[in-house]
C-alpha cells in the first residue's frame, strides 16, 4: 500500500542518525504544517535491492512529528523470564508496546503471547527463525511469513499484520511478497542497541538523547539490563508529555491515515506449509 507523501531517510548515512538533524527536520515540518502543508507526515524508509534506502518501498521508520506521541517496539522474543517482566512493567506503568516475535520462540512459549494480546499489546511478525529476508528465495520469505503466522495462531488465535524484517534487511522481492501476504513493514527512529549486553545507564541514554516526537523505539528481550531500564525510560517519557500508542496506532494518526486492526482473529485452518520445489515438507 502506497502513501501519498513520503520522507526518505537513507539508513546508511550517518547524519540521518543525528539528533540535531532531526530536530531541524522536525522544526521545518512544524513550519510547513502551519503554512497550510497538510500532507506531511509520516516517515518512510526505502529498502529495495540493498536495503538500506535506495528506493521506495516502504517501511515506517516515525510516526506523526506533529503528535508528542512514542511507539514502544521490542523485538526477538519472546525469551522467559525476561518477557514476562517486560509485560509486568508495562502493565504497572499503563502502557501498550508493539512486540515483534520471532516464531520459534513463541511455539516455545505461547502463553507469553497469549498474555500479550491478552493486556492488549500488539503482536507483529519479526520471521518464524530471524533469517535475513534479502538472502532468502520467494518460497523461503514466505515460509519464514507462514512460520511466524502459524506460531501466533496456535498461541492465542490471532494474526498479524505487521512486520519487522530482521536486520532492517529486505529487497523488492520481500517487500512484495510481505504486501501480498497483507503486512505493513515497520523500522524504527530510536535504536538503543541492546542486542548485546550493554549498561542499563547507556541503553537509557540511548533512547532519551535521540527520541522525539513520533518516534518509534527498538528494543530487545534478551537481556535483564533492558528490563531494568524500561520503567527508566517510560517514566523520563511520560515527563516529558509523550503519550505511548501501538504501531497500528501510530499508522492511524498519519495524513492520510493507515488503519490496521490490531491482532484480528485467524483463520481456523492452518496455512499449508511452503518447500521450495523437490523438497520434503519439514513435519
Amino acid at each position: 500500500m502506497l502513501l501519498s507523501y513520503r520522507i526518505v531517510r537513507a539508513r546508511a548515512v550517518p547524519w540521518t542518525r543525528s539528533p540535531w538533524v532531526r530536530r531541524s527536520i522536525v522544526v521545518l515540518l512544524l513550519c510547513c504544517v502551519g503554512a497550510g502543508c497538510s500532507g506531511l507526515g509520516p516517515t518512510l524508509s526505502g529498502h529495495r535491492g540493498s536495503g538500506h534506502g535506495d528506493s521506495a518501498d516502504e517501511a515506517l521508520e516515525q510516526g506523526n512529528p506533529v503528535r508528542r506521541e512514542i511507539a514502544l517496539t521490542i523485538d526477538d522474543g519472546p525469551h522467559e523470564p525476561i518477557a514476562r517482566q517486560f509485560l509486568d512493567i508495562l502493565r504497572a506503568e499503563g502502557v501498550r508496546a508493539t512486540f515483534f516475535v520471532v516464531g520459534k520462540r513463541v511455539r516455545e512459549h505461547p502463553g507469553v503471547v497469549a498474555r500479550m494480546v491478552g493486556e492488549g499489546h500488539e503482536v507483529g511478525s519479526h520471521t518464524a527463525t530471524h533469517q535475513r529476508l534479502d538472502t532468502l528465495t520467494e518460497v523461503r520469505i514466505r515460509a519464514q511469513l507462514v512460520g511466524c503466522e502459524e506460531a501466533v495462531r496456535a498461541a492465542c488465535g490471532r494474526r498479524m499484520n505487521l512486520l519487522r524484517p530482521p536486520g532492517a534487511r529486505y529487497n523488492a522481492t520481500a517487500a512484495r511478497v510481505a504486501e501480498e501476504a497483507g503486512y505493513h513493514l515497520v523500522g524504527w527512529t530510536v535504536a538503543a542497541k541492546d542486542f548485546v549486553e550493554v549498561p542499563s545507564d547507556l541503553i537509557v541514554d540511548r533512547v532519551l538523547a535521540s527520541v522525539g516526537n513520533g518516534s518509534i523505539i527498538l528494543l530487545h528481550d534478551d537481556y535483564p539490563e533492558t528490563v531494568t531500564a524500561l520503567p527508566r525510560i517510560i517514566r523520563a517519557l511520560k515527563r516529558q508529555g509523550y503519550r505511548f500508542v501501538t504501531v497500528s496506532e501510530m499508522l492511524a494518526h498519519l495524513s492520510p491515515p493507515v488503519r490496521l486492526e490490531r491482532n484480528p482473529p485467524a483463520p481456523e485452518e492452518p496455512i499449508p506449509a511452503l518447500v521450495e520445489p523437490g523438497e520434503a515438507s519439514q513435519p
